[in-house]
């Protein structure tokens, strides 16, 4: 069998056990693989067949590598071999981003970033950028020894991308995933409610094109008594006029790509027990008939 192809296979890994895609195999054939520290394979670290083209191998420690590839028949003949170098880079770990949450609607200008601080770490490699390849580069700062970072420089409403590498004694680890977080409008606010006899309006103000939105009025602050729960088309809701009591209101925007920003403040509504502006149409006519 001719050597395979190794064009898809990455000269430098962030991640152990390593793993990788090779060509896909005819019926009855296979691979071999085999891991060395020297071109020459005379101390072989991993040598395993496989009979599928998703190769899995061992846990190695950081370092410079050879890989030999072969095919294997369905005769069990193996074929010519497939060399090259590759390194592993995946020491010390990325540590584990905690907030923005990922996909975050962030309303701070100037957001705070916190992640996991690991040990024997002596710093940490921030980069923020507007895409997830991160070229180019908005924020790039290294050596910063905090697990959190507060931003100086406000960021513009839009979408980006952040990671974090640790570094040790031995130098900078692999980037963590990148994680997405956008800089969001606030949410749009409520202008004073409507009152009837029979309904009760709400309005907020007009949000961006294309926009919908969720509002949820709760007998509580903490909206664990959920009563209303709609999706609108336009900033504006008419209900059934509510019992007398308490009630708060609260409303998120909803982007055409589907994208659900945070909720806004809850506002209060009161619903009075008595309809005093009824009291206040009548008293002209009693003064009327006083006369």
């Amino acid at each position: 069998m001719a050597a395979p192809e190794t064009n898809e296979i990455p000269e430098l890994f962030f991640r152990v056990p390593i793993q990788f895609q090779l060509p896909d195999l005819k019926k009855d054939q296979g691979y071999r693989v085999q891991i060395a520290k020297t071109r020459f394979f005379n101390e072989i670290l991993f040598n395993n067949t496989f009979d599928s083209s998703l190769i899995r191998t061992i846990d190695l420690p950081d370092g410079n590598y050879y890989l030999r590839i072969r095919g294997i028949d369905r005769h069990m003949l193996e074929g010519i071999n497939a060399q090259m170098p590759f390194r592993i880079n995946a020491r010390p770990e990325p540590p584990f981003l905690i907030e923005p949450t990922p996909e975050a609607g962030i309303l701070e200008p100037s957001p705070n970033f916190i992640w996991a601080k690991g040990k024997s770490i002596r710093g940490y490699h921030f980069q923020l950028a507007k895409n997830s390849g991160f070229s180019p580069l908005l924020i790039d700062i290294r050596e910063h020894e905090d697990a959190s970072l507060q931003l100086e420089t406000p960021l513009p409403i839009g979408k980006y991308y952040w990671r974090v590498a640790a570094i040790d004694e031995d130098g900078d680890g692999p980037f963590s995933d990148p994680q997405l977080l956008r800089r969001v409008h606030s949410p749009p606010k409520m202008e004073i409610p409507e009152m009837t006899d029979r309904s009760l309006v709400l309005r907020f103000r007009k949000g961006l094109p294309n926009q919908k939105y969720h509002v949820q009025m709760a007998k509580d602050e903490s909206f664990n008594d959920v009563i209303i729960d709609k999706q609108l088309e336009k900033p504006e809701f008419t209900m059934p006029k509510p019992e007398s009591g308490d009630y708060f209101v609260r409303i998120q925007t909803i982007e055409p790509d589907g994208f659900i920003g945070p909720f806004s403040q809850p506002q209060h509504v009161e619903v009075p027990a008595f309809d005093w502006y009824w009291l206040l149409l009548t008293l002209p006519l009693f003064a009327l008939f006083a006369l």
